[in-house]
Protein backbone atom coordinates (compact mmCIF):
# COMPACT_ATOMS: atom_id res chain seq x y z
CA UNK A 1 0.00 0.00 0.00
CA UNK A 2 1.30 3.73 -0.84
CA UNK A 3 2.84 5.71 2.21
CA UNK A 4 2.35 9.11 0.25
CA UNK A 5 -1.09 10.91 0.12
CA UNK A 6 -3.85 9.15 -0.60
CA UNK A 7 -5.32 9.12 -4.00
CA UNK A 8 -8.61 10.98 -5.05
CA UNK A 9 -11.49 8.28 -6.43
CA UNK A 10 -12.62 9.76 -10.08
CA UNK A 11 -16.00 11.04 -8.89
CA UNK A 12 -15.94 14.14 -6.97
CA UNK A 13 -16.68 14.85 -3.14
CA UNK A 14 -15.83 18.31 -0.93
CA UNK A 15 -15.42 15.92 1.95
CA UNK A 16 -12.23 14.09 -0.19
CA UNK A 17 -11.17 17.25 -1.67
CA UNK A 18 -11.13 18.70 2.22
CA UNK A 19 -8.68 15.72 2.78
CA UNK A 20 -6.39 16.50 -0.09
CA UNK A 21 -5.83 20.16 0.49
CA UNK A 22 -4.97 19.68 3.61
CA UNK A 23 -2.24 17.46 3.36
CA UNK A 24 -2.97 15.11 6.10
CA UNK A 25 -1.02 12.13 6.32
CA UNK A 26 -2.19 8.88 5.28
CA UNK A 27 -1.42 7.14 8.92
CA UNK A 28 -3.64 9.61 10.33
CA UNK A 29 -6.48 8.99 8.61
CA UNK A 30 -5.31 4.90 8.90
CA UNK A 31 -5.44 5.81 12.95
CA UNK A 32 -8.85 7.27 12.80
CA UNK A 33 -8.14 10.89 14.03
CA UNK A 34 -9.71 12.74 10.88
CA UNK A 35 -12.61 10.43 10.24
CA UNK A 36 -13.23 10.56 13.99
CA UNK A 37 -12.74 14.43 13.82
CA UNK A 38 -14.69 15.48 10.93
CA UNK A 39 -17.65 13.19 10.35
CA UNK A 40 -19.07 10.02 13.42
CA UNK A 41 -17.64 6.72 12.74
CA UNK A 42 -20.03 4.99 9.33
CA UNK A 43 -20.45 1.16 9.83
CA UNK A 44 -18.12 -0.63 7.14
CA UNK A 45 -19.14 -3.41 4.90
CA UNK A 46 -16.57 -6.15 4.27
CA UNK A 47 -17.35 -7.52 -0.26
CA UNK A 48 -15.83 -10.04 -2.14
CA UNK A 49 -14.43 -9.53 -5.30
CA UNK A 50 -16.08 -7.43 -7.78
CA UNK A 51 -15.49 -4.39 -9.79
CA UNK A 52 -17.99 -1.11 -9.59
CA UNK A 53 -20.88 0.09 -7.68
CA UNK A 54 -23.67 2.14 -8.51
CA UNK A 55 -26.27 4.50 -6.87
CA UNK A 56 -29.42 2.68 -5.25
CA UNK A 57 -31.74 5.69 -6.01
CA UNK A 58 -30.76 5.71 -10.07
CA UNK A 59 -29.92 1.33 -10.30
CA UNK A 60 -32.66 -0.38 -6.80
CA UNK A 61 -31.45 -3.52 -8.09
CA UNK A 62 -27.87 -4.66 -7.04
CA UNK A 63 -24.49 -3.30 -6.50
CA UNK A 64 -21.11 -4.40 -6.92
CA UNK A 65 -18.15 -3.52 -5.26
CA UNK A 66 -14.37 -3.83 -5.44
CA UNK A 67 -12.66 -6.52 -3.18
CA UNK A 68 -12.34 -4.72 -0.14
CA UNK A 69 -14.15 -2.70 2.56
CA UNK A 70 -15.78 -0.03 1.97
CA UNK A 71 -17.41 3.06 3.64
CA UNK A 72 -21.04 3.89 1.70
CA UNK A 73 -21.48 7.00 3.04
CA UNK A 74 -17.45 8.03 3.02
CA UNK A 75 -16.78 6.33 -0.01
CA UNK A 76 -13.12 5.35 1.21
CA UNK A 77 -12.02 1.79 0.16
CA UNK A 78 -9.42 -0.94 1.72
CA UNK A 79 -7.29 -2.73 -0.48
CA UNK A 80 -5.76 -5.45 2.35
CA UNK A 81 -7.30 -8.60 2.17
CA UNK A 82 -8.81 -10.25 5.53
CA UNK A 83 -9.90 -13.58 6.08
CA UNK A 84 -13.42 -13.08 5.73
CA UNK A 85 -13.49 -11.29 2.33
CA UNK A 86 -12.84 -14.52 0.86
CA UNK A 87 -16.13 -15.93 1.60
CA UNK A 88 -18.59 -13.27 2.60
CA UNK A 89 -20.56 -11.15 -0.23
CA UNK A 90 -23.09 -8.10 0.52
CA UNK A 91 -24.94 -5.54 -0.98
CA UNK A 92 -23.67 -2.12 -0.51
CA UNK A 93 -26.54 0.58 -0.59
CA UNK A 94 -24.55 3.78 -2.03
CA UNK A 95 -25.93 7.19 -3.47
CA UNK A 96 -24.79 9.39 -5.83
CA UNK A 97 -24.48 13.26 -6.28
CA UNK A 98 -28.12 13.82 -7.23
CA UNK A 99 -29.71 11.84 -4.40
CA UNK A 100 -26.94 11.96 -1.84
CA UNK A 101 -23.05 12.75 -2.42
CA UNK A 102 -22.38 10.34 -4.75
CA UNK A 103 -21.94 9.69 -8.66
CA UNK A 104 -24.04 6.81 -10.37
CA UNK A 105 -20.96 4.89 -11.45
CA UNK A 106 -17.42 4.52 -10.03
CA UNK A 107 -14.64 2.98 -11.72
CA UNK A 108 -12.59 1.42 -8.89
CA UNK A 109 -9.05 0.39 -9.84
CA UNK A 110 -5.49 1.38 -7.93
CA UNK A 111 -4.65 2.38 -4.66
CA UNK A 112 -7.97 4.22 -2.62
CA UNK A 113 -8.70 5.29 0.30
CA UNK A 114 -8.75 2.94 3.34
CA UNK A 115 -10.89 3.30 6.79
CA UNK A 116 -9.58 2.60 10.11
CA UNK A 117 -9.17 -0.75 11.24
CA UNK A 118 -10.92 -0.45 14.57
CA UNK A 119 -14.60 0.03 12.58
CA UNK A 120 -13.46 -2.93 10.26
CA UNK A 121 -13.20 -4.79 13.35
CA UNK A 122 -16.77 -4.33 14.74
CA UNK A 123 -18.20 -4.85 11.37
CA UNK A 124 -16.67 -8.36 10.51
CA UNK A 125 -19.28 -11.20 9.81
CA UNK A 126 -18.75 -15.16 10.09
CA UNK A 127 -19.70 -17.12 7.71
CA UNK A 128 -21.70 -20.43 8.53
CA UNK A 129 -23.15 -24.02 7.19
CA UNK A 130 -26.31 -23.56 5.74
CA UNK A 131 -28.60 -25.94 7.29
CA UNK A 132 -30.88 -28.11 5.51
CA UNK A 133 -34.22 -29.67 6.49
CA UNK A 134 -34.47 -33.23 7.75
CA UNK A 135 -36.14 -35.81 4.93
CA UNK A 136 -38.15 -38.44 7.48
CA UNK A 137 -39.38 -40.15 4.70
CA UNK A 138 -36.80 -43.01 5.93
CA UNK A 139 -37.70 -43.05 9.62
CA UNK A 140 -41.86 -42.73 8.45
CA UNK A 141 -41.17 -45.97 6.38
CA UNK A 142 -39.65 -47.52 8.99
CA UNK A 143 -42.10 -46.54 11.56
CA UNK A 144 -44.45 -48.13 9.33
CA UNK A 145 -42.36 -51.14 9.14
CA UNK A 146 -42.60 -51.52 13.21
CA UNK A 147 -46.04 -50.88 13.56
CA UNK A 148 -47.20 -53.24 10.81
CA UNK A 149 -45.26 -56.05 13.45
CA UNK A 150 -47.22 -54.50 16.54
CA UNK A 151 -48.23 -57.24 18.72
CA UNK A 152 -51.03 -57.34 20.84
CA UNK A 153 -50.64 -56.16 24.43
CA UNK A 154 -52.51 -58.24 27.09
CA UNK A 155 -54.30 -55.69 29.54
CA UNK A 156 -55.51 -59.03 31.84
CA UNK A 157 -58.89 -57.96 31.73
CA UNK A 158 -60.39 -60.63 32.23
CA UNK A 159 -58.86 -61.91 35.15
CA UNK A 160 -59.77 -58.56 36.28
CA UNK A 161 -63.54 -58.72 35.67
CA UNK A 162 -63.59 -62.30 37.47
CA UNK A 163 -64.36 -61.44 40.76
CA UNK A 164 -67.54 -59.41 39.45
CA UNK A 165 -68.96 -62.69 37.42
CA UNK A 166 -68.08 -60.59 34.00
CA UNK A 167 -68.20 -63.17 31.61
CA UNK A 168 -65.60 -62.02 28.62
CA UNK A 169 -65.81 -63.21 25.09
CA UNK A 170 -63.18 -64.01 22.52
CA UNK A 171 -63.57 -61.57 19.40
CA UNK A 172 -62.67 -64.10 16.90
CA UNK A 173 -65.56 -66.03 18.33
CA UNK A 174 -68.40 -63.30 17.62
CA UNK A 175 -67.24 -62.45 14.33
CA UNK A 176 -66.84 -66.34 13.23
CA UNK A 177 -70.29 -67.02 11.53
CA UNK A 178 -69.98 -63.70 9.45
CA UNK A 179 -66.69 -64.95 7.94
CA UNK A 180 -67.86 -68.14 7.01
CA UNK A 181 -70.55 -66.59 5.44
CA UNK A 182 -68.31 -64.16 3.36
CA UNK A 183 -67.96 -65.58 -0.29
CA UNK A 184 -64.52 -65.19 -1.52
CA UNK A 185 -64.71 -63.40 -4.93
CA UNK A 186 -61.34 -64.31 -7.49
CA UNK A 187 -59.92 -61.07 -9.48
CA UNK A 188 -58.08 -61.54 -12.53
CA UNK A 189 -55.98 -58.74 -13.22
CA UNK A 190 -55.65 -57.65 -16.65
CA UNK A 191 -51.97 -57.17 -17.80
CA UNK A 192 -49.66 -57.23 -21.16
CA UNK A 193 -48.79 -60.75 -20.95
CA UNK A 194 -50.31 -63.52 -19.29
CA UNK A 195 -48.70 -64.53 -15.82
CA UNK A 196 -46.13 -67.12 -15.68
CA UNK A 197 -47.65 -70.50 -15.38
CA UNK A 198 -45.86 -72.49 -12.55
CA UNK A 199 -43.18 -75.07 -13.49
CA UNK A 200 -44.57 -78.18 -12.94
CA UNK A 201 -45.50 -81.62 -14.60
CA UNK A 202 -48.46 -79.91 -16.52
CA UNK A 203 -45.94 -77.32 -18.17
CA UNK A 204 -45.91 -77.54 -21.95
CA UNK A 205 -42.05 -78.01 -21.65
CA UNK A 206 -42.15 -80.35 -18.74
CA UNK A 207 -39.60 -83.49 -19.65
CA UNK A 208 -39.36 -86.03 -17.23
CA UNK A 209 -36.02 -86.90 -18.51
CA UNK A 210 -33.45 -84.28 -16.87
CA UNK A 211 -31.47 -82.47 -20.16
CA UNK A 212 -28.15 -81.08 -19.85
CA UNK A 213 -28.49 -77.18 -21.41
CA UNK A 214 -25.12 -75.08 -21.81
CA UNK A 215 -25.64 -71.74 -22.76
CA UNK A 216 -24.40 -68.53 -24.07
CA UNK A 217 -23.40 -66.86 -20.46
CA UNK A 218 -22.16 -70.68 -18.88
CA UNK A 219 -18.32 -72.00 -19.57
CA UNK A 220 -17.17 -75.70 -18.61
CA UNK A 221 -15.19 -75.74 -15.53
CA UNK A 222 -12.15 -78.31 -16.88
CA UNK A 223 -11.83 -75.38 -20.28
CA UNK A 224 -10.76 -76.71 -23.38
CA UNK A 225 -10.17 -80.09 -22.70
CA UNK A 226 -13.69 -80.99 -20.97
CA UNK A 227 -15.22 -79.44 -24.16
CA UNK A 228 -13.04 -81.72 -26.56
CA UNK A 229 -14.60 -84.64 -25.24
CA UNK A 230 -17.59 -83.32 -25.31
CA UNK A 231 -18.22 -82.55 -28.98
CA UNK A 232 -15.58 -85.36 -29.74
CA UNK A 233 -13.02 -82.87 -31.07
CA UNK A 234 -9.14 -83.12 -31.52
CA UNK A 235 -6.44 -80.67 -32.83
CA UNK A 236 -4.22 -82.25 -35.29
CA UNK A 237 -1.84 -79.42 -35.75
CA UNK A 238 -0.97 -76.78 -33.50
CA UNK A 239 -2.04 -73.06 -34.75
CA UNK A 240 -4.25 -72.29 -37.61
CA UNK A 241 -3.95 -73.72 -41.27
CA UNK A 242 -1.92 -72.29 -43.63
CA UNK A 243 -4.76 -70.94 -45.82
CA UNK A 244 -5.58 -69.25 -42.48
CA UNK A 245 -2.13 -67.60 -41.91
CA UNK A 246 -1.15 -65.61 -45.31
CA UNK A 247 -1.17 -61.94 -45.74
CA UNK A 248 -4.19 -60.31 -47.27
CA UNK A 249 -2.75 -57.81 -50.08
CA UNK A 250 -4.74 -54.37 -49.85
CA UNK A 251 -3.85 -51.41 -51.68
CA UNK A 252 -4.98 -49.56 -48.18
CA UNK A 253 -1.45 -47.59 -47.23
CA UNK A 254 -3.14 -46.14 -43.67
CA UNK A 255 -4.91 -49.29 -43.04
CA UNK A 256 -3.36 -48.67 -39.40
CA UNK A 257 -4.92 -45.05 -39.43
CA UNK A 258 -8.25 -46.28 -39.92
CA UNK A 259 -8.01 -49.45 -37.04
CA UNK A 260 -6.82 -47.18 -34.43
CA UNK A 261 -9.55 -45.07 -35.59
CA UNK A 262 -12.13 -47.60 -35.20
CA UNK A 263 -11.13 -48.84 -31.77
CA UNK A 264 -10.56 -44.97 -30.22
CA UNK A 265 -13.93 -44.23 -31.57
CA UNK A 266 -15.13 -47.13 -29.75
CA UNK A 267 -13.69 -47.12 -26.55
CA UNK A 268 -13.66 -43.14 -25.78
CA UNK A 269 -15.79 -41.07 -27.68
CA UNK A 270 -18.90 -43.61 -27.55
CA UNK A 271 -21.71 -41.43 -25.94
CA UNK A 272 -22.85 -43.82 -23.91
CA UNK A 273 -23.42 -43.09 -20.16
CA UNK A 274 -24.67 -46.04 -18.33
CA UNK A 275 -24.05 -47.15 -15.19
CA UNK A 276 -20.91 -49.48 -15.24
CA UNK A 277 -20.86 -52.64 -12.34
CA UNK A 278 -20.09 -52.40 -9.30
CA UNK A 279 -16.05 -52.58 -8.74
CA UNK A 280 -14.97 -54.93 -6.47
CA UNK A 281 -11.30 -54.64 -4.77
CA UNK A 282 -9.75 -58.04 -4.10
CA UNK A 283 -8.02 -56.58 -1.24
CA UNK A 284 -10.78 -55.38 0.16
CA UNK A 285 -13.94 -57.23 -0.99
CA UNK A 286 -16.47 -55.46 1.48
CA UNK A 287 -15.89 -51.79 0.34
CA UNK A 288 -18.06 -49.91 -1.31
CA UNK A 289 -16.93 -47.86 -3.96
CA UNK A 290 -18.74 -44.94 -5.74
CA UNK A 291 -20.40 -46.29 -8.61
CA UNK A 292 -18.85 -45.04 -11.96
CA UNK A 293 -20.92 -44.18 -14.98
CA UNK A 294 -19.32 -44.41 -19.21
CA UNK A 295 -19.36 -47.12 -21.74
CA UNK A 296 -20.48 -50.57 -21.13
CA UNK A 297 -18.20 -53.38 -22.03
CA UNK A 298 -20.86 -54.91 -24.50
CA UNK A 299 -21.17 -51.78 -25.84
CA UNK A 300 -17.35 -51.42 -26.59
CA UNK A 301 -17.42 -54.88 -27.96
CA UNK A 302 -20.09 -54.53 -30.56
CA UNK A 303 -19.03 -50.70 -31.48
CA UNK A 304 -15.59 -52.60 -32.12
CA UNK A 305 -16.65 -55.56 -33.81
CA UNK A 306 -18.79 -53.98 -36.55
CA UNK A 307 -16.50 -51.41 -37.54
CA UNK A 308 -13.57 -53.82 -38.10
CA UNK A 309 -16.50 -56.26 -40.17
CA UNK A 310 -17.20 -53.31 -41.99
CA UNK A 311 -13.30 -52.09 -42.62
CA UNK A 312 -12.72 -55.66 -43.46
CA UNK A 313 -15.39 -55.62 -46.40
CA UNK A 314 -14.15 -52.10 -47.60
CA UNK A 315 -10.45 -53.75 -47.73
CA UNK A 316 -11.68 -56.42 -49.86
CA UNK A 317 -14.10 -55.55 -51.89
CA UNK A 318 -16.66 -57.74 -50.77
CA UNK A 319 -19.98 -57.32 -48.46
CA UNK A 320 -21.37 -60.69 -46.78
CA UNK A 321 -24.62 -61.04 -45.52
CA UNK A 322 -24.79 -60.41 -41.39
CA UNK A 323 -26.89 -61.92 -38.82
CA UNK A 324 -26.93 -60.33 -35.22
CA UNK A 325 -27.65 -61.79 -32.37
CA UNK A 326 -29.09 -64.75 -34.10
CA UNK A 327 -30.88 -68.10 -31.48
CA UNK A 328 -29.15 -71.26 -32.18
CA UNK A 329 -30.21 -74.73 -30.07
CA UNK A 330 -29.21 -78.14 -30.76
CA UNK A 331 -29.86 -80.82 -29.34
CA UNK A 332 -27.55 -83.68 -29.01
CA UNK A 333 -27.30 -86.91 -26.88
CA UNK A 334 -23.54 -87.43 -25.32
CA UNK A 335 -23.02 -91.32 -23.86
CA UNK A 336 -26.94 -91.68 -23.45
CA UNK A 337 -27.20 -88.30 -22.02
CA UNK A 338 -29.21 -85.55 -23.45
CA UNK A 339 -27.23 -82.69 -23.87
CA UNK A 340 -28.75 -79.11 -25.51
CA UNK A 341 -26.51 -76.22 -26.58
CA UNK A 342 -28.65 -73.11 -26.35
CA UNK A 343 -26.41 -70.36 -27.45
CA UNK A 344 -26.76 -66.74 -29.50
CA UNK A 345 -24.67 -65.66 -32.27
CA UNK A 346 -23.84 -62.39 -31.72
CA UNK A 347 -22.24 -61.66 -35.35
CA UNK A 348 -22.49 -64.98 -38.10
CA UNK A 349 -21.52 -63.99 -41.21
CA UNK A 350 -22.70 -65.92 -43.98
CA UNK A 351 -21.47 -66.58 -47.42
CA UNK A 352 -22.62 -67.24 -50.63
CA UNK A 353 -20.57 -70.92 -50.80
CA UNK A 354 -19.27 -72.73 -48.07
CA UNK A 355 -15.60 -72.86 -47.01
CA UNK A 356 -13.99 -75.49 -48.74
CA UNK A 357 -12.71 -78.57 -46.13
CA UNK A 358 -8.98 -77.91 -44.90
CA UNK A 359 -8.27 -81.57 -44.03
CA UNK A 360 -10.15 -85.00 -44.18
CA UNK A 361 -12.09 -86.58 -41.64
CA UNK A 362 -9.34 -89.74 -42.04
CA UNK A 363 -6.46 -87.82 -41.07
CA UNK A 364 -8.30 -87.45 -37.24
CA UNK A 365 -10.12 -90.79 -37.21
CA UNK A 366 -8.99 -92.67 -34.28
CA UNK A 367 -7.06 -90.05 -32.36
CA UNK A 368 -7.08 -89.99 -28.59
CA UNK A 369 -9.29 -87.46 -26.88
CA UNK A 370 -7.84 -85.84 -23.66
CA UNK A 371 -8.52 -87.29 -20.32
CA UNK A 372 -10.54 -85.66 -17.79
CA UNK A 373 -9.68 -88.35 -14.90
CA UNK A 374 -12.56 -89.05 -12.86
CA UNK A 375 -14.49 -86.00 -14.12
CA UNK A 376 -17.91 -86.41 -15.94
CA UNK A 377 -17.58 -85.15 -19.04
CA UNK A 378 -21.07 -83.40 -18.25
CA UNK A 379 -19.72 -81.64 -15.21
CA UNK A 380 -20.52 -78.10 -14.31
CA UNK A 381 -23.40 -78.13 -17.07
CA UNK A 382 -26.89 -77.53 -15.22
CA UNK A 383 -29.36 -80.35 -15.78
CA UNK A 384 -33.40 -79.07 -16.39
CA UNK A 385 -36.86 -81.11 -16.77
CA UNK A 386 -38.55 -78.22 -18.99
CA UNK A 387 -36.16 -77.36 -22.30
CA UNK A 388 -37.27 -77.35 -26.01
CA UNK A 389 -36.53 -80.29 -28.33
CA UNK A 390 -36.72 -78.40 -31.46
CA UNK A 391 -33.35 -77.37 -33.00
CA UNK A 392 -32.88 -73.78 -33.94
CA UNK A 393 -31.25 -72.23 -36.36
CA UNK A 394 -30.87 -68.24 -37.75
CA UNK A 395 -29.95 -68.08 -41.18
CA UNK A 396 -32.08 -69.51 -44.17
CA UNK A 397 -30.60 -72.34 -46.68
CA UNK A 398 -29.25 -70.54 -49.35
CA UNK A 399 -26.36 -68.99 -47.62
CA UNK A 400 -23.18 -70.68 -45.34
CA UNK A 401 -22.18 -70.02 -42.19
CA UNK A 402 -18.80 -68.52 -42.72
CA UNK A 403 -17.69 -67.26 -39.73
CA UNK A 404 -18.70 -66.33 -36.27
CA UNK A 405 -17.91 -63.37 -34.45
CA UNK A 406 -18.56 -64.05 -30.28
CA UNK A 407 -18.96 -62.08 -27.66
CA UNK A 408 -17.17 -62.70 -24.21
CA UNK A 409 -17.69 -59.87 -21.65
CA UNK A 410 -16.37 -60.36 -18.44
CA UNK A 411 -19.53 -58.78 -17.12
CA UNK A 412 -21.79 -61.38 -19.05
CA UNK A 413 -19.86 -64.64 -18.60
CA UNK A 414 -19.99 -66.38 -15.46
CA UNK A 415 -18.50 -69.34 -14.07
CA UNK A 416 -20.78 -71.63 -11.77
CA UNK A 417 -18.85 -71.71 -9.02
CA UNK A 418 -18.26 -67.73 -8.84
CA UNK A 419 -14.44 -67.66 -10.02
CA UNK A 420 -12.58 -65.92 -12.49
CA UNK A 421 -13.52 -67.35 -15.76
CA UNK A 422 -9.60 -68.49 -17.06
CA UNK A 423 -7.84 -68.80 -19.92
CA UNK A 424 -8.57 -72.31 -20.74
CA UNK A 425 -12.04 -71.94 -19.99
CA UNK A 426 -12.67 -68.87 -22.94
CA UNK A 427 -11.23 -71.44 -25.32
CA UNK A 428 -13.48 -73.87 -24.54
CA UNK A 429 -16.29 -71.60 -24.93
CA UNK A 430 -15.40 -70.72 -28.25
CA UNK A 431 -15.11 -74.26 -29.08
CA UNK A 432 -19.02 -75.40 -27.91
CA UNK A 433 -20.34 -72.28 -29.26
CA UNK A 434 -18.75 -72.83 -32.78
CA UNK A 435 -19.61 -76.63 -32.78
CA UNK A 436 -23.49 -75.29 -31.57
CA UNK A 437 -23.55 -73.03 -35.08
CA UNK A 438 -21.85 -75.28 -36.91
CA UNK A 439 -24.28 -78.49 -35.67
CA UNK A 440 -27.39 -76.90 -36.25
CA UNK A 441 -26.48 -75.75 -40.34
CA UNK A 442 -25.89 -79.46 -40.53
CA UNK A 443 -29.17 -80.11 -38.93
CA UNK A 444 -30.76 -77.89 -41.77
CA UNK A 445 -29.04 -79.14 -43.92
CA UNK A 446 -28.50 -82.90 -43.99
CA UNK A 447 -31.62 -83.88 -41.77
CA UNK A 448 -32.29 -84.09 -38.20
CA UNK A 449 -31.25 -87.54 -37.96
CA UNK A 450 -28.18 -86.87 -39.61
CA UNK A 451 -25.07 -88.74 -37.59
CA UNK A 452 -21.76 -89.07 -39.68
CA UNK A 453 -21.87 -85.76 -42.43
CA UNK A 454 -21.70 -86.71 -45.69
CA UNK A 455 -19.79 -83.30 -46.68
CA UNK A 456 -17.70 -81.38 -43.44
CA UNK A 457 -19.24 -78.03 -42.39
CA UNK A 458 -16.08 -76.02 -42.35
CA UNK A 459 -16.88 -72.59 -39.96
CA UNK A 460 -14.17 -70.30 -38.63
CA UNK A 461 -14.81 -68.03 -35.09
CA UNK A 462 -13.68 -64.83 -33.74
CA UNK A 463 -14.55 -64.60 -29.85
CA UNK A 464 -13.78 -61.67 -28.37
CA UNK A 465 -14.03 -59.13 -25.26
CA UNK A 466 -13.30 -55.83 -27.22
CA UNK A 467 -9.29 -56.03 -26.64
CA UNK A 468 -8.47 -59.80 -26.62
CA UNK A 469 -9.41 -61.56 -29.64
CA UNK A 470 -9.31 -65.46 -30.02
CA UNK A 471 -9.04 -66.83 -33.49
CA UNK A 472 -10.49 -71.01 -34.34
CA UNK A 473 -11.68 -72.89 -36.93
CA UNK A 474 -13.99 -76.08 -36.77
CA UNK A 475 -14.31 -78.76 -38.97
CA UNK A 476 -17.82 -80.61 -38.37
CA UNK A 477 -17.02 -84.06 -39.36
CA UNK A 478 -19.75 -85.63 -37.61
CA UNK A 479 -22.66 -85.27 -34.85
CA UNK A 480 -21.94 -88.61 -33.01
CA UNK A 481 -20.51 -88.11 -29.78
CA UNK A 482 -20.14 -91.21 -27.85
CA UNK A 483 -17.03 -92.21 -26.89
CA UNK A 484 -16.99 -95.51 -28.89
CA UNK A 485 -17.57 -93.45 -31.68
CA UNK A 486 -14.06 -93.26 -33.81
CA UNK A 487 -14.78 -90.82 -36.05
CA UNK A 488 -13.45 -87.06 -34.78
CA UNK A 489 -14.31 -83.57 -35.57
CA UNK A 490 -11.44 -81.42 -36.22
CA UNK A 491 -10.22 -78.13 -34.45
CA UNK A 492 -7.75 -75.30 -35.32
CA UNK A 493 -6.93 -72.84 -32.49
CA UNK A 494 -3.95 -70.06 -31.26
CA UNK A 495 -3.92 -68.40 -28.15
CA UNK A 496 -5.81 -65.06 -27.47
CA UNK A 497 -3.82 -61.89 -28.48
CA UNK A 498 -4.56 -58.30 -27.48
CA UNK A 499 -5.27 -55.90 -29.99
CA UNK A 500 -4.63 -52.96 -27.93
CA UNK A 501 -3.22 -52.33 -24.23
CA UNK A 502 -4.61 -50.33 -22.72
CA UNK A 503 -7.45 -47.29 -24.41
CA UNK A 504 -8.88 -44.61 -22.29
CA UNK A 505 -8.13 -41.28 -20.96
CA UNK A 506 -4.34 -40.43 -19.08
CA UNK A 507 -4.04 -36.96 -17.82
CA UNK A 508 -7.69 -35.56 -19.69
CA UNK A 509 -6.32 -37.19 -22.66
CA UNK A 510 -7.65 -39.55 -25.42
CA UNK A 511 -4.74 -42.36 -25.45
CA UNK A 512 -4.13 -45.67 -27.06
CA UNK A 513 -1.18 -47.65 -26.25
CA UNK A 514 -0.16 -51.14 -27.32
CA UNK A 515 -1.84 -51.53 -30.62
CA UNK A 516 -1.03 -54.70 -32.25
CA UNK A 517 -1.93 -54.83 -36.21
CA UNK A 518 -1.46 -58.55 -36.57
CA UNK A 519 -4.74 -59.28 -34.69
CA UNK A 520 -6.51 -57.00 -37.07
CA UNK A 521 -4.26 -58.74 -39.96
CA UNK A 522 -5.86 -62.55 -38.87
CA UNK A 523 -9.28 -60.99 -38.85
CA UNK A 524 -8.98 -59.79 -42.15
CA UNK A 525 -7.49 -63.37 -43.39
CA UNK A 526 -10.61 -65.08 -41.53
CA UNK A 527 -13.45 -62.44 -43.39
CA UNK A 528 -11.42 -62.90 -46.75
CA UNK A 529 -11.02 -66.84 -46.50
CA UNK A 530 -12.64 -68.45 -49.50
CA UNK A 531 -13.55 -64.93 -51.16
CA UNK A 532 -11.62 -66.77 -54.95
CA UNK A 533 -13.96 -70.23 -54.11
CA UNK A 534 -17.26 -67.82 -53.76
CA UNK A 535 -16.21 -66.13 -57.21
CA UNK A 536 -15.61 -69.59 -59.11
CA UNK A 537 -19.28 -71.01 -57.74
CA UNK A 538 -20.93 -67.85 -58.68
CA UNK A 539 -19.06 -67.48 -62.53
CA UNK A 540 -20.61 -71.11 -62.50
Amino acid sequence: MSQGAPHQLSAPDPLIDQLAQSHINAKEIERGDVRDAMRPALPVYQVSSVQRYVCIGCHPSSITCVSGVIAPCLGLFHTEPTASLRSLSLKVHAVCRNHSWRSSTVDVKGEFWFTTTKTEAQVTMKVTTVLCNHHIGRMIRNLWKVKSKFKVIDLRTEAALAPYDIVTTDAKTVIADRLSSVEKIHIDVVGITDPPKPRDEKHRLYHKKECHVYTSVDVVVKGLDQAKVITNTVEIQDGLPTALTQPVVCSVADRVDLIERCILSSNIFEAEQEKLPRYIDPERPYHHHARIYGITDRRKTELLTSRLIQLCGALCGVSRTIVQEGPVRVNVMKDGEQLQLSVKANMLLLAGQPIPALASASDAEGMVLPTLGPVHPLISIQTDHFYEENDVYPAGDRLYPHTLVLYGNVTEVRNLYETPVTETQWLGRSLLNTFAVAAAHARRRYGADVQDLPEPVMLQCCHTDGRLFHFCTLQLNTLNLDSCNSRRNIFWSVPRKALFEFCGYDSAQPVLRGFDPEVFEMLLAFYSHGITHEAEGLAA
